[in-house]
Formats: structure tokens, C-alpha cells, sequence
């Protein structure tokens, strides 16, 4: 994997999330791990301020569940496949997509 991407976001705990045609990598200081979404190329990529990583692709938002990314939002399912290719977290703390 390039060390380039077509996002990037760090997270509270210091590792850097890099979103790119094949997915989400993540590295954490020593190695990079690879988490698949459910569409790809990723479009944007964010880390809330609460430490939520969100990806999202022509598929919707996904969410990073601590182990793999999930539809986001789980319970609204014609809302997890809106196409999103931009995320951005409001003043109160909500996802806007």
C-alpha cells in the first residue's frame, strides 16, 4: 500500500486511517492493517471526535465497529446505501453526510 490515499484521518489513540481504491488501511505506529468496506474506491474517510472512524463509497457510510466496518446507520437501511462522498462532524457532535 502507497502511503498516499484519497483520505486521511488520525484517531485519539494516535494511529492514522488512510482511505484508498481498495479500502481502509490503518497504521499504528509500527504496521498497517487492512479493513475492507462495502464499496469501494472509499470517498471520504473521517474520525469523530469521540473516536468513531467512519468511511463512506457509492455503497453509503460505514462505520468501525473496533474489528470491521459496518453499514451506518445499522437500523435505516434505505439510509445506509445513500451514496456519500463526504462526511463532516457538526458542533453537537453529529455525523453529517
Amino acid at each position: 500500500m502507497s502511503p498516499t490515499g484519497r483520505a486521511k484521518d488520525s484517531s485519539t489513540d494516535g494511529a492514522i486511517w488512510f482511505a484508498n481504491s481498495d479500502g481502509v488501511r490503518r497504521f499504528d505506529g509500527t504496521k498497517f492493517e487492512r479493513f475492507r468496506t462495502r464499496g469501494t474506491p472509499v470517498w471520504a474517510l473521517m474520525v469523530t471526535s469521540q473516536g468513531r472512524t467512519f468511511a463512506s463509497s457509492w455503497l453509503g457510510a460505514d462505520f468501525f465497529d473496533g474489528q470491521q466496518f459496518q453499514p451506518f446507520p445499522s437500523r435505516e437501511t434505505r439510509l445506509a446505501r445513500l451514496q456519500t462522498s463526504a462526511l463532516a462532524e457538526g458542533r453537537e457532535g453529529r455525523l453529517h453526510l
